[in-house]
């Protein structure tokens, strides 16, 4: 399991990583310093794990999405790859563990 959650980390680290340089929003624009800073990784990590537990998702991506259709590409393929693969492996673990 904590090899799970390390994986899990550093896909969330490489996904942040990636979106900083990828994502394509202008700066000038007004946007929440908080939930909107696309360019800066600590934010960019936080900005991606939330979208992983859906808390907030697409309401954090707003900005992001209204500029351009790829950035929604991008986040679409985020919750793909969160949803089939990380979201499904702890719960068939607990599932094994206790049957």
């Amino acid at each position: 399991m904590i090899v799970f959650f390390a994986f899990y980390w550093c896909f969330l680290a490489f996904y942040s990583f990636m979106g900083t340089e990828i994502l394509a929003v202008d700066e000038s624009l007004p946007h929440n310093n908080y939930s909107e800073e696309y360019t800066d990784l600590g934010k960019m990590i936080f900005i991606m794990f939330i979208n992983a537990s859906t808390d907030a998702y697409p309401d954090i991506n707003f900005q992001a999405i209204r500029q351009s259709p790829w950035n929604y590409t991008y986040f679409y393929v985020f919750e793909l790859i969160n949803s089939f693969i990380f979201a499904l492996i702890p719960g068939s673990l607990v599932y094994y563990t206790f049957r």
